[in-house]
């Protein structure tokens, strides 16, 4: 069995280092695939909100102008 080398404390803080700079890459793909994900999901959100609008309005036979002559009015 051969001797254990001591590593120096220059060698542990360099080991530190490189790890705790992995870490931030792999933090940072994680942010930036979950924002990508939020913009997904918002861009659906509002696919799915504009075509409940539409079903409304072919449910109730009204126009766009109709409808935000409505909601104007509505919130004034």
């Amino acid at each position: 069995m051969g001797e254990r080398v001591r590593r120096t404390q220059k060698e542990i803080l360099k080991d530190k280092l490189a790890k705790v700079n992995g870490d931030l890459e792999k933090a940072s793909a994680a942010v930036k695939k979950l924002k990508s994900e939020r913009a997904q999901l918002e861009k659906e959100l509002e696919e799915l909100e504009i075509s409940q609008v539409a079903e409304l309005m072919k449910r109730k036979s009204i126009t766009a102008e109709e409808l935000q002559d409505l909601v104007e009015k509505h919130l004034g």
